[in-house]
């Protein structure tokens, strides 16, 4: 299950940020999460709870932002939404449609105190 590699990997950027800044505790973590990345989002809710235990973040709310997949027609030039990854353009039928968003899986932001 590659989210829980995700997940130590978010806890590493959130211990990272908090050890910059001087926090103490996290309190909230946003989290973007495209719809075309292959990320089970229930699977890394489940992950990141397991994995924020015991660190600076144990109790903080985790929000995690849906990202609708996008792409550009590489035949008629449009932009288009995606369901799936290797979908073909909606609009001219064409196959290759190149993703521009919604593969992405980032922090966004850290809430503190």
């Amino acid at each position: 299950m590659h989210e829980f590699f995700m997940a130590e990997s978010v806890l590493r950027i959130v211990e990272e940020s908090a050890r910059v800044h001087r926090l103490h505790r996290v309190t909230g973590i946003a989290i973007e999460v495209g719809e075309l990345a292959g990320v089970d989002r229930e699977a890394l809710r489940l992950a990141l709870r397991v994995v924020l235990t015991g660190s600076i973040a144990q109790e903080a709310r985790v929000n995690l932002v849906a990202v609708p997949g996008s792409g550009r027609c590489t035949g008629c030039g449009r932009r288009v939404a995606l369901a799936r990854r290797y979908d073909a353009c909606p609009a001219c039928g064409h196959p290759g449609v190149q993703v521009t968003r919604g593969s992405e899986l980032k922090v966004l932001e850290m809430e503190a105190s």
